[in-house]
């Protein structure tokens, strides 16, 4: 049985990470009506996240996601890092070499992994995902960024409408699930370890992008196009939402009260963003 209760974690683990130029404006989340003076993009029609709801979605013969090196151990062990934003998690190359990558789906082209962080509850504001399905939102909303090979970085890519795509895979906490997902649990318990910003950690295991994806059903998703959910708010992400969760035990999860998450610039009762309508954005679901 999935807990009711809302779930209250240790960091402002909020918001995609961004990579910003050093000249740019500072943002926070005390003050989000800022964001839209300081970044005009934060305004923009084709802004994330937002509702995923099947009624409104168009059926879509779009190739399924193919995913290359994702069961590959990455090379050396994982930092989890607290910037002041988010618990971030940069990913290096395989033990191969080739970075992890993904194909078809809405995307066009080839698209490598380049980190992973997580959205969380908050006190009092109810469960953590970003994106809702059908008006549910989950517990935890764990994302995988990529970027489109061509683009020769990331903030090269943040300027393309084809630059970046990112997998949300939600996770519901459960009184007595029936998998457990190792890799998960080792990160989990490293945050405590980067409780105060501008602290990181060692994962100390060799893990594998699989370890995130864990047992998702990946040809069940939605797909659309939008943007990076903090400043700049770039509309150049594919995303690729998968809605049916993993669910984990309480017991994998630590949870710290914290007393300053809450997030985005249009909140609604649980204190989370949801963008422009559905009915105005085309998404594709498989």
């Amino acid at each position: 049985m999935v807990l009711k209760k809302p779930l209250f974690f240790l960091l402002h683990l909020l918001a995609a990470r961004q990579i910003a130029d050093q000249s740019a404006p500072e943002w926070d989340y005390r003050d989000t009506n800022r964001w839209i003076a300081d970044y005009p993009t934060c305004g923009g029609a084709q802004q994330s996240p937002i509702n995923l709801d099947h009624y409104n979605s168009v059926g879509s013969l779009k190739p399924a996601l193919k995913f290359r090196n994702y069961a590959q151990p990455l090379a050396g062990r994982l930092t989890l890092v607290n910037n002041g934003h988010t618990a971030d998690i940069m990913l290096p190359e395989t033990i191969r070499g080739p970075r992890p990558t993904i194909t078809g789906g809405l995307l066009n082209g080839i698209y490598e992994a380049q980190s992973v962080h997580f959205h969380w509850g908050s006190p009092g504001g109810g469960r953590g995902s970003e994106h809702t399905v059908n008006g549910y939102r989950y517990d935890v909303e764990v994302h995988i960024v990529h970027k489109n090979m061509i683009y020769g970085n990331v903030q090269e890519a943040m300027q393309r409408p084809d630059g970046l795509a990112v997998l949300a895979i939600m996770i519901n906490i459960a009184d007595f699930p029936q998998s457990f997902y190792p890799g998960l649990n080792r990160v989990f318990n490293t945050l405590p370890r980067v409780r105060a910003a501008e602290t990181n950690a060692t994962i100390n295991s060799q893990l594998s992008l699989n370890h995130f994806l864990g047992d998702v059903d990946t040809r069940n998703f939605f797909a659309y196009r939008g943007s990076l959910t903090t400043p700049p708010c770039s509309e150049a992400v594919t995303w690729h939402v998968f809605p049916r969760p993993l669910l984990v035990s309480r017991d994998l999860v630590i949870i710290h009260p914290h007393n300053h998450i809450c997030i985005l610039f249009i909140f609604d009762a649980d204190c989370k963003l949801l963008r422009a309508p559905t009915e105005k954005r085309r998404v594709s679901m498989e």
